[in-house]
């Protein structure tokens, strides 16, 4: 829990379920070195993809958002790392990954132990609240596993503050990580989070290849 977690709480809204409307959608992928070769499927738009290593774009990209969504944001855009999966600096869920079901699963003890020696007060004051709100979802990828959780920034104005998702999957040696925004804090059908999730549950891991096979001529 190395990145963000001072400044967390779950966006408290209800979330509909993915509606079913024949949305077109595209297989993207793409190298990112380090041994990350992925490919996930994104709902089909002007500005949907994955950003290479090399065009640094940095994320998996839906613009425009497809009209079935009825959300507000405009786009989805979360950025993504490869990383080796004991990298210091990894992203720490909220959770713990549970022995008997093999879930990632949300540990009220471990945050609140965090969150007591946390360097940020209004963190320490809200500990309960973040705890009862914090939310940690379980992603089974094609040929990955990891966890999202979700969370608002803590401060700033009701108006402007939007919910956040962060999210690590693991393959072999590899975590593919990120974050974006999933929505306005005061506009509960703004929220994207069912679609990210439904996202990371399309990530597979592809065979590794040198960059310049992927570049198209």
């Amino acid at each position: 829990m190395k990145k963000h977690l001072s400044l967390l709480a779950f966006l408290s809204v209800s979330f509909p379920a993915i509606a079913n409307d024949n949305t077109p959608t595209i297989r993207v992928e793409t190298n990112l070195g380090k041994g990350c070769h992925i490919a996930a499927t994104l709902p089909k738009g002007e500005h949907s993809g994955i950003g290479s290593w090399e065009q640094h774009l940095g994320a998996f990209h839906v613009e425009p958002l497809p009209a079935s969504w009825k959300s507000n944001m405009g786009e989805m855009y979360f950025s993504r790392e490869c990383m080796d999966s004991n990298h210091p600096e990894l992203m720490q869920p909220s959770g713990i990954l549970n022995p008997t079901t093999k879930k990632w699963e949300k540990d009220p003890d471990y945050l609140r132990s965090y969150l007591t020696t946390s360097t940020d007060a209004h963190a320490r004051e809200k500990i309960e609240e973040i705890i009862e709100t914090m939310q940690v979802y379980d992603i089974k990828a094609v040929n990955g596993h990891g966890w999202a959780d979700t969370h608002i920034y803590l401060n700033g104005d009701q108006q402007t503050r939007q919910g956040y998702m962060r999210f690590c999957i693991f393959h072999a040696s590899k975590a593919l990580c990120g974050h974006g925004a999933v929505g306005y804090v005061s506009i509960p059908d703004s929220d994207l989070t069912q679609h990210a999730i439904e996202i990371l549950r399309t990530i597979e891991f592809l065979p590794d290849v040198p960059a310049a096979e992927l570049v198209k001529p």
